[in-house]
């Protein structure tokens, strides 16, 4: 449902983690901006996930965090 109503208004969202931080954002066209502000709040803000889902998520970025900290780490020169 959600999805569905965002491909129909164009939105598109992504989300990025990095080692302290993560990351999320969205693209539409400008004339459904509004929308998408408003559909990005309730997401954030009233997020009605079951409890299933959360886990699921949660073993994603749990995974790609652990991906991240097994990368070589760049070493200054001196």
């Amino acid at each position: 449902e959600l999805a569905t109503y965002m491909d129909r208004l164009g939105i598109t969202s992504y989300g990025e983690v990095g080692k302290t931080s993560y990351k999320l954002g969205m693209t539409c066209p400008p004339k459904n901006l509004d929308k998408a502000i408003t559909l990005f709040q309730e997401v954030m803000l009233e997020h009605k996930f079951d409890e299933d889902t959360i886990k699921k998520l949660v073993q994603q970025q749990m995974g790609m965090l652990q991906q991240l900290h097994q990368m070589p780490q760049p070493q200054l020169l001196s």
